[in-house]
């Protein structure tokens, strides 16, 4: 159910029952993060393997630092400019019954966020605890960043905060601060050329994946953000190569020029930032519109373009797996 009532939704998050609400990066699904039974609703309704973290959310940076004991000074430079705001810190964790196990996938560390959506920060304001939340969707399915979007996952199954769409459109960056200096786990709006200009630590060529077996972070599989129909990446139109039984009439075209051949639903965008906002909308569209295959253009490896490369990469690995084999 789709309500603007923010004390209903703390209401039914203090009850240990399950929200979505509104972030600047996509819509989350939220439980209290200290309830083991309640953190176990989201892994049952996603489908959510059981070992992959979730993200721990609080609207104050102060509460949020002092989870961790052990908070490296090129973090609290990163919080200082980045929070609130659509980045992710990973910390070592403390023995504190503010996260349960069951939040944070059976791993020694834990994932942080400060929201800046002033929708998301007036629900978690009044709350006395952490919200747990991934993004309110299937599990490896395309991230929401409507409520209407939620709804068309999960029906009337939980209450859905209503709010504007999410600005960024794709999920937070994730930075490891378990070492001496800064890592990315997981691309985003906050780039590596950001991390260098706050910290001094260059980590453009340092994108960490954690192995399918050693989850450490959400959204880190080769094979997510995905939908129903095959994604194909491509340089411009001139390069698309239709599968047999495929065409332009049966297909959805993402570019930043206006197409020359009769798609069956078409998006230009303007910018990357224009690019990161819409594209997990285009895949729902495309798949309203009965199309049997999405073709993108893969914008340059800078700026948000690096995690626009990561989402469409992940959501096309099925794609390029069937054409190779």
């Amino acid at each position: 159910m789709i309500t603007q009532d923010i004390q209903l939704c703390i209401d039914a998050l203090t009850r240990g029952e399950l929200v979505a609400f509104p972030t600047e990066t996509v819509f989350g699904l939220g439980a209290r993060s200290d309830s083991p039974d309640a953190i176990r609703k989201i892994y049952e309704i996603k489908g959510r393997p059981a070992d992959h973290p979730l993200i721990a959310h609080c609207s104050d940076v102060d509460v949020a630092l002092a989870l961790s004991p052990d908070v490296p000074a090129y973090a609290r430079s990163l919080a200082a400019e980045f929070w609130p705001g659509p980045m992710t810190l990973i910390f070592r964790r403390a023995g504190s019954d503010a996260i349960c196990d069951e939040a944070v996938g059976g791993h020694d560390t834990v994932a942080i966020r400060v929201p800046s959506h002033q929708i998301a920060r007036e629900l978690l304001a009044p709350c006395g605890f952490f919200v747990s939340a991934p993004s309110a969707n299937k599990f490896g399915r395309v991230s929401p960043t409507t409520a209407e979007h939620v709804q068309s996952e999960f029906g009337d199954e939980i209450l859905i905060l209503d709010g504007e769409p999410s600005q960024c459109g794709v999920e937070s960056t994730i930075i490891s601060c378990v070492e001496s200096h800064p890592h990315i786990i997981r691309a985003g709006a906050i780039t590596a050329q950001d991390v260098l200009r706050v910290t001094g630590h260059d980590v453009s060529s340092d994108l960490v994946t954690p192995s399918a077996n050693n989850i450490a972070a959400p959204g880190t599989l080769e094979n997510h953000y995905a939908p129903s129909i095959p994604v194909y990446i491509v340089t411009e139109e001139s390069d698309i190569e239709f599968p047999v039984g495929l065409s332009a009439e049966k297909s959805a075209f993402l570019s930043f020029g206006q197409p020359t051949q009769n798609f069956l639903f078409s998006l230009v965008v303007h910018s990357y930032d224009d690019y990161a906002h819409q594209l997990y909308d285009f895949f729902r569209r495309a798949e309203a519109r009965g199309c049997e295959g999405i073709f993108v253009v893969a914008p340059e490896n800078e700026g948000i373009g690096v995690a626009i490369n990561d989402r469409i990469s992940k959501a096309s690995h099925s794609s390029m797996e069937s054409s190779n084999g």
